[in-house]
């Protein structure tokens, strides 16, 4: 009798959260803003530089994430959530476009992303438990303003180092329209999509499970989610390893049929032991696409676009902000109308049907990136030489040396394929000046 109160009290106040999907559109607010603003972000980080978009969006992240601590009604926390999603999408991509452009050696450059991507996951992991623990102990505003002063301490820090840098005329971008129906690159940000899906699917609803099931105390509502990041960042450390005997491609294969049975078990478990376990192992299998398909996503970039990322990313993170919207805002409303256990055995066939374009990707491995055309040893070369001529053996400009020569060579020989477009106009200027 006193199980059967416990359980409709904590159905109850499932309910109460929920409110007819209301909560997954709370949840959703901040993907939703992000998605819509990723394009007009790029836009103005390229007109204007990296390093004040960044100081405004930390300044917006500031005041967001300051309102959190004494937001109290749905329509006030909706707003700030919104506001958090448009802070989030500026920081992220002036702070991933600043180490860009100030770490253009790729070793380098791979090593500073990698740890700003490391930070991510850090705070992906470190995030609902502290969160969860500190409002138990210390109330709804202690969170909330114990990062208002970290947030202000970082401004601090870009305001003594702050200096207005130029706008990014100097680099080269694909067309986002022609990136978008390449296949390959498709079915790459696809299993990003998922990937991501399956992280909001969980971080949304698997504590709303446990208030169902349990009626549990508020710091297990935290660490019910930590297992995944967890196994997240075992894989990002184990299966980089084992790639001459997994390929990438299988990796991305398996990593969603792991992670499509792990969700169809976690959907009928009960036990907090249990979904700690199996969110363990779901967490690995996350990580196994990621770790496989984000190679490939570059190496696509270097066999079929010519060695340009800009427009690439921002396929990439409008795959996880798409994931991040459309995960709680349509899993909100199936979990009130359907039940938990539909919502995610309907996410784990997703990922199997999915899978199967997984085997598009096997000869990616094989590509030979295409060559350089802005190679150091060929810019020496050309360093040597006054003006440029077009080589038929090559299909690329060359230097030769005379005006004369460059006339009769543009008269006599087609339009390379890069001249269709105002880049490459800009291209053959910058080599004849």
């Amino acid at each position: 009798m006193l199980d059967k109160t416990i359980q409709d009290n904590s159905t109850d106040s499932v309910s109460l959260i929920n409110q007819n999907g209301k909560y997954g559109f709370l949840v959703a607010a901040k993907g939703a803003a992000q998605f819509v603003s990723n394009p007009f972000v790029g836009v103005i980080a390229t007109r204007f530089g990296y390093k004040r978009p960044l100081l405004v969006g930390s300044i917006i992240l500031l005041a967001s994430t300051t309102a959190f601590a004494f937001g109290s009604n749905y329509a006030f926390l909706l707003v700030t959530r919104l506001l958090q999603g448009l802070s989030s999408a500026i920081t992220a991509v002036s702070g991933m476009g600043l180490l860009a452009s100030n770490f253009c050696h790729q070793e380098e450059r791979g090593k500073v992303m990698g740890f700003a991507v490391s930070a991510i996951s850090v705070g992906i992991i470190a995030g609902p438990i502290y969160g969860s623990l500190l409002y138990q102990f210390l109330g709804q505003a202690a969170p909330f303003l114990i990062l208002s002063g970290m947030i202000f301490l970082d401004i601090i820090l870009q305001l003594i180092t702050f200096s207005v840098d130029k706008g990014l005329k100097d680099h080269k971008f694909t067309s986002l329209c022609q990136l978008m129906v390449d296949p390959l690159i498709l079915v790459v940000a696809g299993n990003m999509f998922l990937l991501n899906l399956n992280v909001s699917m969980i971080l949304a609803f698997l504590p709303l499970r446990l208030i169902e099931l349990s009626n549990p105390e508020t710091w297990k509502l935290g660490v019910v989610v930590l297992p995944a990041s967890i196994g997240y960042l075992i894989a990002g450390i184990l299966f980089p390893r084992i790639t001459k005997y997994v390929s990438r491609w299988m990796g991305g294969l398996y990593g969603l049929i792991l992670s499509a049975i792990t969700l169809f078990i976690l959907a009928f478990l009960k036990s907090f032991i249990g979904m700690l376990i199996d969110t363990t192992v779901l967490g690995i299998g996350l990580g196994w696409i990621s770790t496989s398909m984000q190679p490939i996503f570059a190496l696509i970039v270097d066999t079929r676009h010519k060695k340009v990322y800009g427009n690439v990313y921002a396929i990439s993170d409008m795959a996880v902000c798409l994931a991040m919207f459309l995960g709680p805002m349509i899993g909100g409303t199936v979990l009130f109308a359907f039940g938990f256990e539909v919502l995610i055995c309907s996410i784990a066939i997703i990922d199997v049907s999915f899978s199967m374009l997984s085997f598009l990707l096997k000869n990616v491995d094989q590509m030979q990136p295409i060559a350089d055309i802005d190679s150091d040893s060929e810019k020496e070369a050309n360093e040597k030489q006054p003006l440029i001529k077009f080589s038929d053996s090559t299909k690329r400009w060359r230097r030769t040396s005379s005006s004369s020569q460059v006339a009769e060579t543009i008269s006599s020989h087609p339009v390379p394929r890069y001249m269709d477009n105002l880049s490459g106009i800009e291209r053959l200027f910058d080599e004849i000046v």
